[in-house]
């Protein structure tokens, strides 16, 4: 075959929105969450979102096929110009023949978080058919994973809520000199959808503030803590915090995080606005909001979760309020952030174990070695040597199995008793009537090594 005819149509007209709205993340600059009792690494390698282009029939660019449809368009350190267009790196890749090798250096990347990608010296884009998982069981892209039973029962279940007609607890945005607009509207929009999901539980007469500043903000962010009254924790915890961000600051990093020594597990964001046009911004936000309201469920007590019970769920609601708030940017449905965001083999999550691998007697062991260990009378995420911070992915899946079983109000319910316990697995049989062992056994690990099963 010669020049194929293909007609590609850019959306153009959604191209700024999806600027301003997402932000997608890269193992480049994984995210560390501000906390050192709780770290946090949320990352994903998207890259960041160019716009859609949409394929009239079927094509083959070096012997793979790309079905006809719409594609996201993610580039990784490239001007989107350089790859979309009638002179694209795309447009000629897409002229050769079915079978030619790509131009030398580029190379065809097979897994690239769930889409087709290229990539040389350091540089690439990839492509993603797009469209969001359908309770059928299998997504029309043909990319994502399909929609298993649970997590169709723990989505039919949210999708219940919020129940209630008032008005969401108020946002308080701190915005450094150098804060970015763009990046300012998709932390606003992010959190504003996550505040108004759990607008049914306990909320604050107080707004719950949001720091967000360039690398250069630092000196601002400290600022404005003190304005707060955030030394009132006692200047041990104050410095630990004031330290453990000016350790993690940089140009080209980025830290996104949930300070759990102040009151309102506050969210801090600070990274160049090169680093973020790399990351996630939009499911990030969300998720160190959602820490936020576990704070304010527990009555500030959120440590005391445990480490899959605060980050696990961080992660799926997450996962969830992206898929109902803004299922139309490509790669945000749920079943596909799952399928990303809990890989049994992803690097950072299992960086040497395969958790397709192990028994449910190995399961079992490394779930209780990630309960969480005791600090003082707080909880925090020790990552196991050999699998990681997997409490983050594996931790997802925990709470959507509990949500389907459950429901997301007991799961609220278990949040609130820990007011009243310092023991989250006290709080757990008291709310659901059954040991967490047992739940482990008898329900959490045969889901979890039947939902894994879809990476094979």
């Amino acid at each position: 075959m010669n020049k194929k005819l293909i007609a590609f149509s850019i959306a153009l007209s959604t191209l700024s929105s999806m600027r301003s709205r997402v932000i997608c993340l890269a193992l480049l600059a994984p995210i560390m969450a501000l906390s050192t009792l709780t770290p946090a690494a949320v990352a994903s390698e998207q890259g960041a979102p160019c716009g859609i282009y949409k394929v009239s029939k079927n094509e083959v660019i070096a012997g793979v096929k790309f079905p006809k449809g719409s594609y996201q368009i993610y580039t990784y350190d490239i001007a989107c110009n350089k790859v979309l267009g009638k002179k694209g790196i795309l447009e000629t890749f897409l002229k050769q023949k079915d079978k030619d090798p790509l131009p030398k250096p580029w190379r065809y990347e097979s897994v690239t978080v769930g889409a087709q990608g290229f990539s040389r010296s350091g540089v690439g884009f990839r492509v993603q058919l797009i469209g969001s998982a359908t309770t059928s069981g299998a997504s029309p892209a043909g990319n994502t994973a399909p929609m298993s039973a649970g997590m169709k029962a723990a989505l039919d279940n949210i999708a219940q809520f919020p129940k209630s007609k008032e008005t969401p607890q108020a946002l308080n945005y701190n915005y450094g000199p150098n804060a970015a607009k763009d990046m300012s509207n998709v932390i606003e929009k992010s959190a504003k959808a996550t505040m108004e999901f759990f607008v049914d539980f306990y909320q604050e007469t107080k707004p719950y503030p949001i720091f967000y500043g360039s690398d250069a903000d630092l000196d601002w962010v400290i600022a404005e803590w003190r304005k707060y009254g955030y030394e009132a924790v006692g200047n041990e915890l104050f410095e630990q915090a004031v330290s453990n961000m000016r350790r993690r600051i940089g140009p080209t990093s980025i830290m996104i995080g949930s300070e759990s020594r102040f009151p309102q597990t506050p969210m801090i964001l600070l990274a160049s606005k090169g680093a973020l046009s790399r990351n996630n911004l939009q499911m990030n936000t969300i998720h160190h909001v959602v820490h936020g309201i576990q704070g304010r469920i527990t009555g500030d007590k959120s440590l005391l979760v445990g480490c899959w019970g605060r980050e696990g769920a961080a992660q799926f609601y997450a996962m969830a309020i992206m898929d109902r708030n803004f299922r139309t940017i490509g790669g945000s449905d749920y079943a596909t952030e799952r399928r990303e965001q809990s890989k049994p083999t992803l690097s950072y999550w299992t960086p040497k174990t395969n958790l397709l691998e192990l028994s449910a007697s190995q399961w079992f062991d490394k779930l209780n070695s990630v309960d969480g260990n005791r600090f003082g009378n707080q909880m925090y995420c020790n990552p196991d040597p050999e699998i990681g911070n997997f409490g983050y992915g594996s931790g997802a899946l925990l709470y959507e199995r509990l949500v389907g079983e459950y429901g997301h109000q007991k799961v609220m319910d278990w949040w609130y008793e820990i007011r009243s316990t310092s023991d989250w697995k006290v709080a757990f049989e008291k709310v659901f009537k059954l040991n967490v062992d047992d739940w482990y056994k008898q329900s959490a690990i045969p889901y979890l090594m039947k939902e894994y099963q879809a990476w094979k």
